[in-house]
């Protein structure tokens, strides 16, 4: 059915449509048949092909600007070098295999399209409307989404990508956008003031005790601390075990939190680093490291590019930092109840002496 529907919307635009170039490759167009017409470099400029199901065609280099594909679905189709500027795409699905590679989307509109596993490897979309798309986890490599619009768009990959005045989500969930949003910015500030307060919480622990170190030296006060020693049962305990939470058995959540503010350190200089990187040049940080041309030095090639690059970020971001903030909060409250339930003892008031 959709092979006959491709094939009548061709003749009738053959007929409307001086296209000689497209004539001449087909034939008349009542003999139009699609299962012999090869789509590839064709001139189908502002054609009529809207809600036709497409499958294993090759438009590579063809020319569909102002094309009207609104509804329709592409399996396994090849668009490299085709020039897509202002075509209606709304609603249309691409299946896994569509290749978009160095493809001219410019001004395009994929409104709530969606993809599957594509090649948008320098792609050209400036000022393109993807709003609500879903990518279907396609890498957006070396693609030009200058003045492009992603709001609410979903499942892509920035590698490289030209995002000058790129339109995002405020609540992007794409791996980038995710490490720039926690690790950068507002949450920047608030992340820095907890990981100052966490390390003024273990200095003042450490004066705190070593104040209780003196006080023991003081003259005078030393018969009375070995007397309630010999009363109750005393021990001697490294200031750095207490620290550590090795004499009352939380050395796990210390060192939990130790790890984690360890990691959110590096990973906040690390993402704010590349983030500058992005806005000074309109580029998105690379996703992996660059291609290796020498296998025999993997371990150096890694060291010296793992800075340049974010999917190790994001690994550690999913897969430890969130299990960590969970022993940390827990950690936290339970730290936060037993301050709260701690009793102490204070002396009566004058007046309530006096009354007595």
């Amino acid at each position: 059915m959709n092979e006959v529907l491709l094939e009548f919307k061709l003749k009738e635009w053959l007929t409307t449509v001086n296209n000689y170039q497209l004539a001449r490759k087909c034939g008349e167009p009542e003999r139009l048949r699609l299962k012999d017409t090869k789509l590839r470099e064709f001139d189908l400029r502002d054609v009529d092909l809207a809600e036709i199901d497409f499958a294993n065609r090759d438009l590579s280099g063809a020319d569909l600007s102002g094309t009207k594909l609104m509804g329709s679905s592409w399996t396994t189709c090849q668009f490299g070098l085709a020039n897509l500027k202002d075509a209606q795409l709304q609603g249309a699905t691409f299946g896994s295999g569509c290749n978009f590679e160095a493809a001219t989307l410019n001004g395009c509109a994929v409104y709530r399209a969606s993809f599957s596993a594509s090649n948008f490897h320098n792609a050209k979309a400036v000022g393109a409307n993807f709003d609500y798309v879903d990518f279907g986890n396609s890498p957006l490599t070396n693609m030009d989404l200058t003045r492009a619009s992603l709001d609410n768009a979903s499942n892509y990959l920035l590698d490289r990508a030209v995002v000058r005045d790129t339109r995002f989500s405020a609540h992007a969930t794409d791996p980038w956008s995710q490490l720039r949003r926690t690790y950068t910015g507002p949450r920047f500030v608030l992340n820095l003031s907890l990981l100052i307060t966490f390390v003024l919480s273990l200095v003042a622990k450490a004066f705190a005790y070593q104040i209780l170190v003196l006080i023991e030296a003081a003259p005078g006060l030393a018969d009375g601390i070995e007397a309630y020693c010999r009363i109750h049962t005393c021990e001697y305990v490294r200031i750095g075990d207490v620290l550590l939470g090795f004499h009352d058995g939380a050395e796990f959540f210390v060192i939990s939190s130790l790890i984690y503010n360890l990691l959110r350190f590096v990973l906040t200089f690390g993402v704010s680093a590349l983030r500058e990187q992005e806005e000074r040049s309109g580029r998105s940080p690379a996703y992996d490291p660059p291609p290796m041309l020498d296998n025999r030095r993997r371990p150096t090639h890694w060291l010296r590019h793992f800075r340049q690059y974010y999917r190790w970020m994001h690994g550690v971001h999913c897969w430890l930092m969130f299990p960590l903030w969970i022993i940390v909060m827990i950690s936290f409250f339970d730290a936060l109840y037993g301050l709260a339930t701690e009793v102490i003892q204070l002396p009566n008031h004058p007046s309530d002496t006096a009354v007595g």
